[in-house]
């Protein structure tokens, strides 16, 4: 059993030749008291899921990715760490067995219920719990499949092992959601359950822990069809990219365009079933995810800004700038004319 402390700092390196100048964006104050609690107590006491794996080993993102069973384009809602079958899976946090199921797609899985430290306003709602989910496991010990709902769980006790129940490929998919255990899509029709929070919960787990690697690279292109598109790259365990804010300036320094993208937010994506928020509207700004594996060397997606954006603005007469934050709510900003 590992337990996970991260040191970090945050360096942005430019591929390209663009300016960097300073961006504070108005912070959302229940995001940033959310990532405060996470940081100062519940961090700290946080275990890595998979036994003998580390960041390293994750196989794909939180946010749009291409599937590796499918080669399609989806929201991945979660993170997944590529182990072989039957290595031991962990609580991550203390917490209470809340139920295990056994999904279509998601295989067998547990359901663990964690008490904030301190509640938290979020969505405009007031939370005391967050749930993890372990899914696609092979089997769950004994003592977990007798165990009633409300056990007390540890940290760092076994609750499963690795397989691919519901799937093709050895993995844990490990989510994170934030007061409520049901999607959006779930919510929306069982709108009289204590449970409809109305929003959709799952933020990336990464926010369980933190990650050394802080490096970005960004490069920028023009494709066939004159959108604009940015490259983002970083080390392959450096799985923490949340939103991307592009705006536009005109000469007297006066936004005139302003496009937005927030992974655990869900701004600029539409969760109230899972086809709209697998569906990518290409008419605003959008991410082109590039295939990620347990093998790839880097992780890099694409931010594209469609043609009509650009041609309506064109460079010369406008300035274009890319704000990027990650999910510990770090800033980077770099603009170019």
């Amino acid at each position: 059993m590992k337990k996970i402390f991260y040191m970090f700092s945050f360096v942005m390196i430019l591929s390209l030749a663009f300016q960097n100048i300073s961006y504070s964006a108005p912070t959302d104050s229940e995001m940033a008291n959310l990532r405060s609690i996470f940081s100062t107590s519940i961090r700290p006491y946080t275990y890595w899921p998979v036994e003998g794996t580390d960041t390293n080993d994750m196989s794909s993102a939180f946010g749009p990715r291409i599937q590796y069973t499918t080669g399609l384009v989806d929201f991945h809602r979660a993170i997944d760490i590529n182990a072989t079958k039957g290595t031991p899976v962990f609580n991550v946090f203390n917490g209470f067995l809340f139920s295990i199921e056994n999904y279509t797609s998601g295989g067998l899985t547990v359901i663990i219920k964690h008490t904030l430290p301190i509640s938290a306003r979020y969505n405009e709602k007031t939370i005391k719990y967050f749930y993890t989910y372990y899914m696609h496991l092979s089997s769950i010990p004994n003592e977990i499949q007798n165990a009633a709902k409300g056990t007390y769980i540890p940290a760092g006790s076994v609750i499963g092992y690795v397989g691919h129940s519901g799937t093709t490929t050895d993995h844990l998919n490990l989510e994170l959601r934030m007061g409520t255990p049901y999607s959006l899509e779930w919510q929306t029709a069982n709108k009289t359950s204590s449970y409809n929070m109305g929003f959709d919960p799952h933020i990336n787990p990464m926010i369980l822990y933190r990650d050394v690697k802080d490096n970005f690279t960004l490069a920028k292109s023009a494709n066939s069809n004159a959108d604009l598109v940015i490259n983002i790259s970083t080390a392959r365990d450096y799985l923490v990219l949340n939103r991307v804010d592009f705006r536009i300036y005109d000469l007297k320094g006066n936004v005139v365009s302003k496009q937005i993208l927030d992974y655990d937010m869900r701004i600029g994506y539409d969760a109230t079933s899972t086809s709209k928020l697998d569906t990518i509207n290409k008419s605003k700004m959008y991410i082109s995810p590039i295939c990620f594996r347990s093998t790839s060397s880097i992780f890099e997606t694409n931010i594209v800004i469609p043609a009509a954006t650009i041609s309506a603005y064109p460079s010369g007469s406008y300035t274009y700038q890319i704000n990027i934050q990650n999910i510990y709510g770090t800033w980077w900003s770099t603009y170019w004319k």
